[in-house]
């Protein structure tokens, strides 16, 4: 009995391979036309950060005083998923990290957070202590840069160059 290779039995079995070949290409055809093509698709980033600074305020007292108020209040929203939302408190800072429901569309959590920054500056001067330095939300995590390198030498051409 003789071992074919995998080139041997495609050549024999013309039609398999063929049949195979079209199904893909008719596959990529459909993905093509039916795929939607943006320059800068549209998502939603459902997590965000509360961050207050307190000078001079141990962690003890950063976390009786102004943590435990600000994981209140934002647990007063019904957006807010309180199963994924964790704080953490040190000497002068506190951060928490805030995430939204899986049900928040891209419409309705840039409107939350600008209503939650405009909360956190009222609850800010009512609820908190006055040592407090700032209280700040930053959600805008999907604004990026790109970074670009360029190699150059005096005297010498980018294919001398090249790496």
């Amino acid at each position: 009995m003789k071992t074919r290779n995998a080139i041997e039995w495609a050549m024999v079995h013309w039609r398999i391979v063929a049949a195979l070949s079209l199904v893909a290409v008719v596959f990529g055809v459909h993905s093509l036309t039916s795929m939607p093509r943006q320059e800068f698709p549209q998502f939603t980033i459902r997590q965000g950060l509360v961050v207050a600074v307190m000078p001079g305020g141990t962690s003890r007292e950063v976390e009786e005083e102004v943590t435990r108020k600000v994981e209140n209040y934002l647990f007063s929203f019904e957006q807010v998923n309180k199963a994924k939302t964790y704080s953490y408190s040190r000497d002068g800072q506190m951060v928490v990290y805030v995430e939204l429901k899986e049900s928040v569309n891209g419409l309705e959590a840039p409107a939350f957070w600008a209503r939650l920054r405009l909360g956190l500056n009222e609850f800010k001067s009512q609820q908190l202590p006055s040592q407090v330095a700032a209280l700040v939300a930053v959600d805008d995590f999907g604004d990026t840069s790109a970074l670009l390198l360029a190699l150059t030498a005096d005297g010498r051409s980018w294919q001398d160059i090249d790496l």
